[in-house]
């Protein structure tokens, strides 16, 4: 069996209403979106409470230069984002973990909750780590504005 291991940098990021810390270590993600949401009304749209729960790994001792997190709402300029969140850099050299090998990975689990969000237009929100000059594209959510609700719960699109 061979395996393909992931390209580091590499990471995600999951879109939903609410995190909770569980008993045990769990996190629990409540109301997960699935590649969009749509919103009612016209903008600027205010969600009351809105999370994403960022994860990000790269490879042992890669010597990453400083990074910073960051989230882009629709509107915002390439190098201008809406919120951003600078991280500490690893140390240079980790021992590596005999269990895990070469396989194993450092990273960050993030999770942000804002309450209110208020998103300025239908697009994208996305999320980047900032690398140096390079971005790790970590996820997006597209904004969509609905007219209205049908019988069956489905968002009628303008």
């Amino acid at each position: 069996m061979s395996e393909i291991q992931p390209r580091t940098p590499f990471g995600r990021t999951i879109f939903c209403d609410d995190i909770r810390q569980e008993i045990g270590g769990k996190i629990s993600l409540i109301g997960v979106y699935a590649g969009g949401i749509f919103v009612l009304g016209d903008p600027p749209y205010t969600i009351p409470k809105f999370c994403m729960l960022v994860e990000y790994m790269e490879g042992l001792n890669a010597n990453s230069p400083p990074i910073s997190l960051q989230v882009f709402l629709p509107g915002d300029l390439d190098q201008e984002p809406s919120l951003k969140f600078d991280l500490p850099t690893p140390p240079n050299e980790i021992p590596i973990d005999p269990f895990l090998g070469t396989e194993a990975h450092i990273g960050n689990r993030i999770p942000i909750i804002l309450a209110p969000l208020v998103i300025p237009s239908e697009g994208r929100i996305k999320v980047r780590m900032k690398r140096g000059v390079d971005y790790v594209a970590l996820g997006s959510l597209v904004i969509r504005t609905a007219q209205s609700i049908d019988e069956n719960g489905n968002p009628v699109i303008r």
